[in-house]
């Protein structure tokens, strides 16, 4: 049983943003026992095993709702339910403009100008974002829900962060010997 009320951290009609709930984030007692709960409910993919330092819940409660661009340590999401627009870009360009998720607005050339790529996410899918790659996301459909992990579980070695897609360690000089 999740011991966790999505009601007494959301507005009582239901229209929000979107909502993510992280171990490594400030939570309170019942957001942490959310997550306890969640995972006795799924596993962590085995080729995801060790980027998942960090639990992740992701809620968005209303379609068309952006998170914007952000960088950080390798990630993934496993979508369970709605669709996730994702807008993706290499780590060493400047900072893509955030995604606007509104359907009527022309994006296309900024965003080929800028080097992003998309990609739509449906439940049963899971997406692995590169550490510092560009990545935001516009909420396709209501109540989209997604379980992931980030962060490396132990220093990981230049092979573990190759197989992440980091550009770094697959262009470093000292590389090690697998």
């Amino acid at each position: 049983t999740v011991s966790f009320s999505v009601n007494d951290t959301l507005p009582v009609d239901g229209l929000f943003g979107h909502l993510i709930v992280m171990d490594t984030m400030p939570m309170t007692k019942a957001e942490g026992a959310m997550l306890d709960d969640l995972t006795r409910f799924y596993s962590v993919p085995r080729l995801f095993e060790m980027f998942a330092s960090s639990r992740l819940f992701s809620l968005g409660g209303t379609h068309n709702v952006q998170v914007d661009m952000s960088q950080h340590s390798v990630a993934w999401l496993g979508l369970v339910s709605g669709a996730k627009l994702w807008h993706v870009a290499h780590p060493n360009r400047t900072k893509p403009s955030n995604p606007r998720c509104s359907q009527h607005e022309p994006q296309q050339d900024r965003e080929v100008e800028e080097g992003v790529m998309r990609c739509v996410q449906l439940p049963g899918e899971v997406i692995l974002v590169p550490g510092g790659w560009w990545h935001g996301t516009c909420n396709l459909q209501p109540w989209t829900v997604g379980m992931g992990g980030q962060g490396f579980n132990k220093k990981p070695r230049k092979k573990d962060e190759a197989r992440a897609g980091s550009v770094h360690a697959l262009t470093e000089k000292n590389q090690e010997v697998a």
